[in-house]
């Protein structure tokens, strides 16, 4: 069955962002788990969520083989996958990454009031 790209950089950026919110509460409860708190949690999600948010989207260099390792990120529109959404050029999602560990640290302040 064919694939079906739709390229839709609004819609996309509604995604990406969506998931990087997820990525950084994944990292900030991990790390609150392993026992960090305060300042040194915050900077250390921060430091995380944009690290794995550079390599979802490409801008941090990689190899495969000799050759450049490019990930490309798209999101299903359907059960089967058949359809998805993309970005002319990919993802640029860790543009927003340390705002979004922010928001995710100040939300977890938040819960514990």
């Amino acid at each position: 069955m064919p694939m079906e790209i739709t390229l839709d950089s609004d819609k996309f950026d509604e995604h990406q962002m969506e998931l990087l919110y997820h990525v950084a509460a994944e990292i900030r409860d991990a790390l609150s788990a392993a026992g960090l708190h305060g300042e040194k949690l915050q900077k250390t999600t921060e430091d995380l969520t944009f690290g794995i948010a550079a390599l979802f989207d490409g801008s941090r260099l990689l190899e495969f083989e000799g050759k450049q390792l490019r990930p490309f990120l798209a999101f299903a529109l359907n059960d089967d996958a058949t359809k998805l959404l993309g970005a002319e050029g990919g993802s640029w999602m860790h543009e927003y990454a340390v705002g979004a560990a922010e928001q995710v640290c100040e939300e977890s302040v938040g819960e514990e009031s």
